[in-house]
């Protein structure tokens, strides 16, 4: 082969360098040869290795001969030299020591002693006195030592390097080899025939002896001559150095010990291969083993028989080995034995050997019925031939499935049944060990052997398992073990094909006690396995026998093709729980309690019970009963099917059904019980859980400790190994088994006891393990101290296992308040307590830190995800749970899932989860971890990992930002994901944990600064972009073998599921840790993270570039670098993206090789039709699958829907378990029903079958991707939603221009992703269009979009709070840019030159408006449209940006003017002109194409019919929308649209329809929900922005807008005053008062009421008519209004003097209409309340507000807002002449509340209503009212009273007086307001007098208080000087109000003067005069007295 060829080239490259250097080779050859050696085998094999090159140097160089001085001959002497010093035995068992174990040494003892004594001591040195037998053995060479801890790869050298020395000595050196074989043939020969020569002469001796003892009369004296004794002794001396070499046995045994145990490992020898391309065909080898069958002495010949027996191991070579004995040339038997086979059989072949265990069998029996007779007896060489035959026959079937089959249904082998009949025959014990091996080798399920498909496996088991019940059977019919002594019911019990077993009679007991030891004790008056254990085995202290029957037991039990493995720790036993199929449940039924209990509690009783109390020759051996009886112990556990009292999870109702309905409901019956009873697993169960000896012998196993363990090596260790890790295995299967058992079996067993068929026993105390584990805390200590064991991490894992479960359990979570510290006491949980006052404390936290630290060539996990082989029997149903390959990998992960599962809320603190992480014991929540020099934790481990995956990324990784993904890396999340996941889940549930969050984050932050490093480190990219890069060309290409494997699984969805459920956990802890920061204003360690996540992914960490090359002040410059620049945050962003698609790829296309795999013709399971479903399941996967899942569905009957369940991270997937049953369920009911009739049927069954198992398990694996990607963009989410809200301020780099790029990069970012239409292909910019078909598989489904709406749902929320950041900092751009427009004014703050720009906004308006653009998309896309949440989220960002753009451009045009008479600042304009382009250009976007259009049919139909919180988003967007089309000089867009489409009337229809009643809901006490009056208000805001343009009041009007508010309901329940007084709860505080409420239901319709009624025509009677019905309907809140703000009594509030000023503004438009009084003058007397019954409300205004300072007592504040505001002063410079006029007036000097912002808003509101009075007032007296006859004249109705003394004033009606006082204190006012605005210009222009502090007052008094930190000195005097400037133009605009109202007035008092002194003449009396209402004013008659009044003023 090439290997061989390879092999000889090395050689003969050696050989040339030797004969290169002639005096080394001369000089080697006398080191080996002529120079002394200490050991003589040792010398011998390098002789031997020397020979065997020396050969090959001759043949290969020339010269080589003439070197070393010697030719061949002498080169073969040596070699027969080196045989004869004892290479073999040298080879054998010094260098292949660590192979001999003590079974094989058991098994080849013959041979080892023949190894042993052919190199004994000279025969000169043996006297006649040392030549027993027993000083022959002690003569004999002493054996080597065997070293057993050799590491594992130097083992495979030594095999290696002997492989290599055994094939060349045979291959080159077969002629010596068969000449020292014959030559010991004869040897053997001769030396036999002079023994039976010897012999015959002894007997004729004593022979003669006899007779002449006879003749002398001695018969009595039998003894011999004592002088006789010495040639007898002689002789055996002279026999025992004559004994001849026997070196072809030892070589023989060198290949068995080379080749044992190693599956096809001899492959070579057996000449025909199985035709693998590594196996190597060697025709030497093979005619050597063909040569060896020719041997005819008896030694050679079990020297062969266990050469094969080795050559025969693994599948391969098994049959060839069967092949080999079924058609042997070999040579016949000796005629010593042709009795045995006389049918002349070949000595190697099956024949032989049936033929003689058979031929024993028979002569053995014939023997039974004489007692008398001698007994016969197989010869002891006899024995040793046949039971190397028999380890042959083991070593062929248990490798090979076709030789077991053969043999076991072969009628002329009849091998099962031969070996019973001689195994109850008496043979001596190894003989019986020997025969019940093989039995157990032909019932083992061997999981070395390949099963090939499903379906050839499924028969394999069921032939198996047939044997095995077979063999239960043979052995319950041979009572090899006796059960019963009715011999009559066994008879009748015995199958027609078993022998008939003579047995004694007598009837056993059918009662069953559980608990109690075994209820089929084995009868002790016979024989049988139990006499030859106690009395043959016991005795000599050696138990083969019994360790071979025990292993039969074990062997015979097997496990369930459908059930896990008994070592998988990590599956449910009872959910996966599935009863043995080789266990008949009806064995021994007709004559005992059926089951194969007896054997088991024979298992039970009789050896592990007893295995303390035996001795032992070899101590090993006792480990080894230990082992074998617990796993006869966990496989009984293991095949306990209780899966019938699992409740049915999917009811509503489960918890009410008691255990024995659960029972039945799940199928349960009367049989399954009685199985469930019998099965010996419940006996063993029940056993531990009473308490029994059983337990602690469990527990006496595991005192052997840890140590022990983990220094005891070879056979010992292994025993002991197994043997501790089935304990522990045990009680971890009992502890998740008992509660079904105690809570459910039980109870329907004792309330079925009488259907059972027979009495049932059960123990009266039964109690958890945890219970009875309380009492031996020892022992607990002592499990938990298995951590440490460095032997076999399966311990470890199940002590994790067992741990996890007793800290969950409420016995030792419980709190033991005895527990004692130092002096003090604590309160402790009973788990840590124990631990902590343990003396092994300490070793079990370092054994925790030593599993976290496991690092072997298994850690790395595996990167596989399509298991679908696992998935077809329900192990596993996705990506969550499939487990790792090695119990390495599982450690630390179990390890962490301990400490999550104790730091749960629901378990107090301290628990063995704190105390493990190193957290205090008396204090967790405040005391300081300890340092890692002080006392390692299991957190500084966890750490330390996490630092090991940073370190491993390397410097280019922190350097690059983590953007590179290195091939080689060694990183935790590349090879561990899973690891990594647990270990950032633990950070962040420490750091979330109320207990241990300010510990931990102090200790993060002052050893390493965690977060930071962690997220700078950490490689953003999860894999390479296939997009980018074809990985699978590389790996193909690539010639490093792990390099392929490493791509491989470089996609595996497994590894990108847990590497973004890693970052997942890492970036909300991030966001936690960012968050704590800022709340803590930690600036410095805050602003390092932000400053990372913000910065340029392309530049090197620390060094940002500068800004001024990034951006440009002018639009267009640097354009191009602003959009290639990405952030750190988006640059995680967009890895993580493109890992999903590109795993998502993978998977997909995993799923299409599967269901070709499994659905083509190459898995095809025969008939006509295969074809044609092969093209339908390749064609399905092709195309959309929903007819073809319906299809399959159909056929089956079956709904997949119920099984979806939530697994452990809430993620819905198909519970495969119950999937595949439910799948089988129908099956069968289809078989039943005969619906299968036909092979083409069956056939679309089973692969329907296949399809929904194929679907459903990578539909599972795409809804946890997808899960795990969700999770990992929310924690991704936090992070930027933290950096754009509460850190945002800490982003220093850039100052605000900085902050600016960033929230734009991350808007234009993340509105790219929600405008993609496509969930997860997105072509790059390098995949051509050729080759984007390769990539495409098929289109999203509709699932995949449901998702990815979700997706974009989830991100929605987080683009609309980046954009309402942007907006923000353009309305800080406006500001600034105002403030910078203003310094660069000549003149300003007393500057004498330009000062450079302000930097304002400096992004570019082209990105800006493609952003807006697809801003306007992504509201448009499929998954916008399908989700309302993200359509909403999408609005509200419009909402923002078009805010935004708006106030950039309201702050630019304010300073527009100014800015175009200077034409010095061209950049300035410049900018301007561009930014004005901003709000044109998002115009234009939606005017030039049906954007607009589209847009506005989505958010016309929300605000319409969206669900409540959405529609004040709608009708928000529409008010924003409106205002932007606004800009347009046509007729307004979307009030057009809006008409068109008819959305008006529905709008303003839906007020009355469907949303009255639910506003009057809202002005409850205690409402459930104010949606109805948020989007009132949205609504009504709509409204009045489309009502102040004419257009938009036509349509409102058109739409019956007046009725509706008109009618409105809620308008008229206004609560009273003291209705809130009652509110005084914590959720109170969260909702607006009542008042409040109504205010803002009110409000607007009053309003859009004065927007309106200044929008109608005169001439439009109607629609005056119907504003006047408004008053009309709602007179009485109207009314109530206007009277609380008039009486002395009633606070005054903003909200009340804003509702007045609304109502006598409207009143005053609306009687300004004469058809309107006209109306309310006819309608007089009809009981009609109007306009003019509100006459004296409105006029009592006057009186109360106007004539002096006094209502400002009455001012209160109703929140927050208002609190605030009578704090901040509202202007710090005006003139103190505020008092001075108060005092000229003779008032009290002016509350300071007045001077206040809040109360200058209550100031002006006064002075507007007294201004609507005064005019309503100035209107009515104006109006000639219309007579009631056409005779008549018009009178005039004066308004006020003739009094013109203020003390004659009434409370309620004004007077004259009030005029003359308001026209006194305006005129002051309007003189002070005059002065303050002077000042105030003055200041304005003259900014640089005032000091930083006055400037900083000013700006905190300012709406741009919030910008006081980005102002310089500079700016802040120029913002100042815009400020003040705008304070001057609303005192001036105050004083020209007042100016007006003076006039009014002066107008009224000379109206009024008038009326009264022409009344006083012409009727001499006052008191007739009357007001517009109706109603007279009081008064006195007389002119002297009005003339008094006239002289007052």
């Amino acid at each position: 082969g090439t290997n061989q060829e390879l092999s000889e080239v090395a050689a003969l490259d050696k050989i040339s360098y030797l004969v290169r250097d002639s005096d080394f080779l001369v000089k080697l050859n006398a080191e080996i040869v002529d120079k002394q050696w200490n050991d003589e085998g040792m010398k011998g094999f390098v002789w031997l290795q020397w020979a065997l090159l020396a050969l090959f140097g001759m043949k290969r160089s020339p010269g080589f001969d003439r070197l070393i001085g010697y030719r061949e001959d002498r080169v073969e002497n040596i070699a027969e030299q080196a045989i004869q010093m004892g290479a073999y035995r040298f080879a054998v068992d010094y260098l292949l020591g660590f192979r001999v174990t003590d079974d094989l040494e058991y098994d080849l003892s013959a041979e080892f002693e023949v190894l042993q004594r052919q190199h004994a001591k000279a025969p000169a040195a043996t006297t006649a006195s040392d030549s027993s037998p027993e000083n022959i053995e002690k003569a004999a060479s002493p054996r080597y030592p065997h070293f057993t801890d050799i590491p594992a790869d130097f083992q495979w050298q030594i095999e290696r390097t002997l492989e290599d020395t055994l094939s060349t000595f045979i291959e080159r050196m077969s002629s010596l080899i068969r000449r020292v074989r014959y030559s010991e043939e004869d040897a053997i020969y001769q030396a036999q025939q002079a023994e039976q020569q010897r012999l015959f002469q002894e007997e004729q001796r004593q022979q003669q002896q006899q007779q002449q003892l006879m003749l002398q009369g001695g018969y009595r004296y039998s003894r011999p001559i004592a002088g006789n004794a010495g040639p007898s002794a002689s002789n055996t001396a002279a026999a025992a150095a004559a004994e001849p070499r026997r070196d072809t046995e030892c070589l023989f045994l060198w290949i068995t010990v080379l080749y044992s145990e190693k599956p096809d490992a001899g492959l070579r020898f057996w000449g025909q291969g199985s035709g693998s391309s590594h196996v190597e065909l060697d025709d030497r080898l093979s005619v050597f083993l063909r040569w060896g069958s020719d041997c005819r002495e008896q030694g050679m010949i079990r020297g062969y028989f266990n050469m094969l027996s080795a050559l025969a191991c693994g599948p391969q070579a098994s049959i060839c080995a069967h092949e080999f004995m079924s058609a042997s040339s070999g040579s016949l038997m000796s005629p010593s034995r042709s009795q045995v086979a006389s049918n002349q059989a070949p000595l190697c072949s099956w024949s032989a050997l049936f033929g003689a265990l058979d031929f024993y069998a028979s002569s053995l029996r014939e023997n039974e019925p004489d007692p008398l007779a001698e007994t016969p007896e197989i010869p002891e060489a006899e024995i040793s031939l046949l039971r190397s035959f028999l380890r042959l026959c083991r070593s062929v079937v248990r490798y090979s499935i076709v030789a077991r089959t053969t043999l076991y249904e072969s009628p002329e082998y009849n091998a099962i049944m031969t070996i019973f009949n001689l195994l109850g025959c008496v043979v001596p014990v190894p003989l019986k060990a020997s025969l019940i091996s093989t039995i157990a080798a032909f019932g083992e399920l061997n999981p070395e052997i390949p099963y090939g498909d499903d379906a050839h496996a499924d028969s394999i088991y069921q032939a198996i398992n047939e044997m095995a019940r077979r063999s239960w059977i043979l052995l319950e019919q041979s009572q090899t073990l006796p059960t019963t002594n009715n011999l009559d019911a066994l008879r009748d019990a015995r199958p027609a094909d078993v022998q008939q077993v003579p047995m004694p009679g007598k009837t056993p007991s059918r009662r069953m006690n559980i608990g109690r030891g075994s209820t089929h004790r084995p009868l002790q008056n016979r024989g049988g396995i139990v006499y030859e254990l106690e009395e043959v085995e016991a005795a000599v202290e050696t138990y083969p026998e019994v360790r071979a029957f025990v292993r039969l037991i074990s062997s015979l039990i097997h496990s369930s093709s459908g059930a896990p493995a008994l070592s998988n720790m990590e599956r449910d036993p009872v959910l996966y729980s599935v009863p043995s199929p080789s266990i008949p449940t009806d064995l021994g039924e007709s004559y005992r309690v059926p089951g194969v209990s007896p054997y088991v509690g024979f298992v039970l009783d009789n050896v592990l019970l007893k295995a303390e109390q035996r001795s032992y020759r070899y101590p090993s051996e006792k480990w080894s009963v230990y082992a074998l009886s617990l796993d006869v112990v966990e496989r009984s556990l293991g095949t306990l099917d209780l899966s019938a009292f699992i409740a049915d999870t999917s009811g509503q109702n489960t918890t009410r059904l008691s255990s024995t309905s659960i029972f039945q409901q799940n199928g349960g019956s009367t049989s399954a019980l009685q199985a469930i009873v019998t099965h010996p697993g419940f006996e063993i169960a029940i056993r531990i859980l009473c308490g029994s000896k059983l337990l602690d012998t469990l527990l006496h196993v595991l005192a052997v400790g840890v140590d022990a363990l983990n220094t005891s090596t070879g056979d010992l260790g292994t025993s002991i190994e197994l043997a501790v890790a089935r304990t522990l295995r045990i009680l971890l299967r009992v502890l998740r088994i008992q509660n079904v058992l105690l809570r459910h079996t039980v109870p329907v067993l004792l309330e079925s006891s009488d259907a059972l068929g027979f009495p049932i026993n059960l123990p009266r105390s039964l109690t958890t393990l945890e219970q009875l584990l309380l009492t031996r805390k020892e022992s607990v200590i002592r499990i938990i101290t298995y951590i440490g064991c460095a032997a076999s991490p399966e311990i470890c894992l199940a002590t994790i296992k067992i741990i996890h479960i007793l800290s969950d359990s409420s016995v030792f979570n419980g709190v033991d308040d005895g527990m004692t510290r130092g002096s003090g006491s604590l309160t402790l949980n009973r788990l840590v307590g124990m631990i902590d006052q343990s003396d092994e404390s300490v070793r079990i936290l370092h054994g925790f830190i030593n599993c976290l630290e496991l690092e072997d060539e298994n850690s790395a996990e595996s990167q596989s995800g399509a298991l679908i082989g696992e998935a077809a029997k329900g192990f596993t149903s996705g990506l969550e749970d499939q487990q790792p390959l090695a119990s390495s990998q599982s450690i630390p992960i179990a390890i962490i899932d301990l400490l999550l599962a104790n730091l749960s809320p629901s378990k107090p603190a301290p628990t063995i989860a704190h105390y493990l992480l190193g957290f205090s014991l008396s204090k967790p929540a405040t005391d300081d971890l300890p340092d890692p020099s002080q006392r390692a934790t299991c957190l500084h481990t966890i750490l330390d990992l996490l630092r090991k995956d940073r370190l491993a990324s390397g410097d280019a990784a922190a350097s690059t930002a983590g953007d590179d993904y290195s091939v080689r890396s060694s990183g935790l999340l590349v090879n561990r994901p899973r690891l990594a996941e647990r270990c950032y889940h633990l950070i962040y549930h420490l750091c979330s944990d109320p207990v241990t969050s300010d510990v931990t984050l102090r200790f993060l932050r002052a050893r390493e600064n965690f977060f930071s490093t962690q997220i700078s480190t950490t490689a953003a990219t999860i894999v390479p972009d296939l997009q980018q890069t074809d990985a699978e060309a590389y790996a193909a290409s690539s010639s490093d073998l792990e390099t392929v494997g490493y791509f491989a699984g470089l996609y595996g969805p497994i590894r990108v599921y847990a590497q973004m459920h890693a970052r997942a956990w890492l970036w909300r802890s991030t966001a936690l840790e960012l968050h704590s920061l800022v709340l803590q204003d930690s600036r410095s360690r805050a602003k390092l993270i932000v400053e990372w996540l913000v910065g340029d992914a392309n530049q090197s960490s620390g060094s940002d570039a500068d800004e001024n090359d990034v951006f440009s002040v002018l639009p267009g410059n640097g354009a191009q670098n602003f959009l290639d620049s990405r952030m750190r945050v988006l640059a995680l962003f967009d890895c993580l993206r493109q890992a999903y698609r590109d795993s998502s790829f993978v998977l997909r296309r995993q799923q299409r090789e599967t269901e070709h795999a499994y659905l083509s013709g190459g898995d095809s399971l025969g008939g006509d039709n295969d074809s044609d479903i092969a093209d339908e399941g390749v064609a399905s996967f092709s195309s959309p699958s929903n007819q073809t899942a319906a299809l399959d569905t159909d056929i089956l009957n079956v709904d997949v829907s119920s099984c979806i369940v939530s697994n452990e991270r809430g993620c819905a997937v198909y519970d495969l378990h119950a999937l595949v049953a439910l799948l089988q369920q129908a099956e069968q009911s289809l078989e039943s029903s005969g619906a299968l009739n036909s092979s083409a049927t069956r056939q679309r069954v089973h692969r329907a079958i296949r399809r929904i198992v194929i679907r459903s398990y990578f539909s599972n694996q795409e809804r946890e991707l997808f899960f795990a990607y969700s999770s990992a963009l929310r924690g991704w989410k936090e992070v930027a939603e933290i950096v754009v809200s509460s850190a945002w301020d800490k982003i220093e780099s850039g100052g605000r221009a900085g902050r600016e790029r960033t929230a734009f990069q991350m808007l234009r970012r993340l509105v790219q992703v929600l405008s993609e239409n496509d969930p997860v292909y997105n072509p790059g910019k390098l995949i051509s269009a050729s080759s984007a078909t390769g990539w495409w598989i098929e289109p999203p489904s509709a699932e995949q979009e449901l998702r990815h709406s979700e997706l974009l749902t989830a991100l929605a929320p987080t683009l609309s709070l980046v954009t309402e950041r942007l907006a923000l900092e353009w309305t800080r751009s406006g500001v600034l840019s105002r403030a910078s427009l203003a310094m660069n004014k000549p003149g300003v703050s007393g500057q004498s030159r330009q000062l450079p720009p302000a930097i304002d906004s400096r992004l570019p308006v082209e990105p800006l408006l493609d952003a807006w653009k697809l801003l306007v998309g992504s509201a448009l896309t499929p998954a916008a449209q399908s989700s309302l949440h993200l359509r909403g989220n999408v609005y509200a960002s419009m909402l923002h940006f078009l805010g935004g753009i708006r106030k950039l451009a309201t702050a630019e045009a304010e300073d527009t003017p100014g800015l175009s008479m200077n034409k010095q600042l061209s950049s300035s304009v410049t900018k301007h002109r561009s930014k004005s382009r901003l709000v044109s250009g998002a115009l234009d976007v939606l005017a030039d194409s049906t954007l607009g259009d589209r847009l506005l049919e989505s958010v016309s139909t929300d605000a319409a019919d969206a669900s409540d919180a959405w529609k004040t988003v709608a009708f928000s967007l529409l008010d924003a929308l409106s205002t932007l089309f606004g800009f347009e000089p046509s007729p307004n867009r979307a009030v057009m649209f809006l008409a068109r489409k008819n959305f008006f009337s529905s709008y303003i229809g839906s007020i009355i329809r469907r949303e009255d009643q639910a506003i009057q809901a809202t002005l409850q006490l205690d409402p459930a929900s104010l949606n109805s009056l948020y989007i009132y208000e949205a609504k009504m805001a709509f409204f009045l922005r489309i009502a102040q343009r004419q257009d938009g009041a036509e349509k409102l009007l058109e739409n019956g807008i007046l009725d509706v508010l008109a009618d409105c309901a809620f308008l008229d329940l206004k609560p009273s005053v003291r209705s809130d007084g009652g509110q005084t709860s914590y959720a109170d505080a969260f909702i607006p008062a009542r008042a409040e409420r109504y205010h803002q239901l009110l409000m607007p319709a009053l309003d859009l009421m004065l927007v309106l009624v200044t929008r109608i025509g005169r001439d439009n009677l109607t629609l005056w008519m119907k504003a006047a019905r408004f008053i009309s309907q709602h007179y009485g809140v109207l009314e109530a209004i206007l009277k609380e703000a008039s009486l002395p009594a009633q606070p005054l509030s903003i909200a009340l003097l804003t509702e007045a000023k609304a109502i006598s503004a409207l009143v005053f438009y609306i009687s300004r209409q004469r058809a309107v009084l006209d109306r309310e003058a006819a309608l007089a007397g009809s009981g009609h309340v109007g306009i003019s019954s509100l006459n004296l409300p409105m006029l009592a205004l006057l009186s109360k507000l106007c004539a002096s300072s006094t209502w400002t007592r009455r001012l209160i504040t109703t929140n927050d807002v208002e609190r605030a505001q009578s704090q901040v002063p509202a202007s710090p410079f005006d003139d103190d002449v505020k008092d001075s006029v108060a005092s000229a007036l003779g008032e009290r000097p002016i509350n300071d509340i007045q001077h206040t912002v809040f109360g200058q808003q209550a100031s002006e509101l006064v002075d507007a209503i007294v201004h609507n009075v005064i005019s309503y007032a100035q209107t009515i007296t104006d109006q000639s009212v219309k007579s009631p006859t056409p005779d008549e004249t018009r009178t005039f109705r004066p308004a006020f009273t003739w009094s013109i003394e203020h003390s004659r004033e009434s409370d309620y009606t004004p007077s004259l007086a009030t005029l003359v006082a308001f026209v006194r204190r305006s005129m002051s006012q309007i003189e002070r307001g005059r002065k303050a605005r002077n000042e105030k210009l003055r200041l304005s222009k003259n900014s640089s007098e005032m000091t930083a502090a006055d400037l900083r007052k000013l700006i905190d008094a300012s709406p741009y208080v919030e910008l006081s930190d980005d102002l310089n000195t500079s700016q802040m005097r120029a913002l100042a000087s815009v400020l003040l400037a705008q304070q001057g133009q609303r005192i001036g605009r105050s004083i020209t109000m007042l100016v007006a109202a003076v006039e009014q007035a002066l107008v009224l008092l000379w109206r009024h003067l008038s009326y009264f002194i022409n009344t006083n003449a012409d009727n001499g009396d006052l008191g007739n005069g009357y007001a517009l209402g109706g109603g007279a004013y009081g008064g006195h008659s007389g002119g002297n007295r009005l003339s008094s009044s006239m002289s007052l003023p």
